[in-house]
């Protein structure tokens, strides 16, 4: 078989990001020869004349559909997150601590059966804390959304300054 045409399997078979030994492992090759392979498969892809492209993530690779085709492929697609179960991650990754009433007051009763499944999909991870629950972002959330923990951190850090302030100046 041809060891490009193996990682790319690899890559367009899989659901997340993964690393060149993550690859190497599955298709029983050389972390070397993967690199090599990864290397001319990012160029190849990065020339723009094919609807997917290969991005990284830190130290990992994801196929992905180029931007400009998200629009044309949504009326066949079934997205993996509800606009609720969006909204939910979205809040609590912006609200570090995020306590479950806090989710409640927000988005009602209905919150409920979407907390469960961003938990299934480690997305979401609950602590117990006395009679409620604490709430931050799972193992996977960086990785399914492709974001650089590091720099969502900064963001975060920025975000609730600038609210801060504001709540001061007021």
């Amino acid at each position: 078989m041809n060891p490009r045409l193996m990682v790319e399997a690899v890559l367009y078979a899989s659901d997340k990001p993964l690393s060149i030994r993550d690859i190497s492992r599955v298709i029983s090759l050389p972390a070397k020869e993967v690199s090599s392979e990864m290397r001319k498969l990012v160029r190849d892809y990065g020339k723009g004349n094919a609807s997917m492209t290969i991005v990284r993530i830190g130290n990992r690779y994801r196929m992905q559909l180029r931007e400009e085709y998200l629009d044309i492929v949504n009326a066949v697609s079934e997205p993996e997150l509800t606009r609720l179960e969006l909204s939910i991650m979205g809040f609590i990754a912006s609200r570090p601590s995020c306590k479950k009433g806090e989710l409640r007051e927000k988005f009602g009763e209905k919150y409920i059966p979407s907390l469960e499944i961003l938990k299934s999909k480690k997305l979401v991870h609950g602590t117990k804390y006395r009679n409620t629950e604490i709430l931050t972002t799972g193992k996977r959330f960086f990785e399914y959304f492709g974001i650089d923990r590091n720099k969502f951190g900064q963001v975060l850090k920025s975000v609730s300054d600038d609210r801060a302030g504001s709540e001061r100046d007021e």
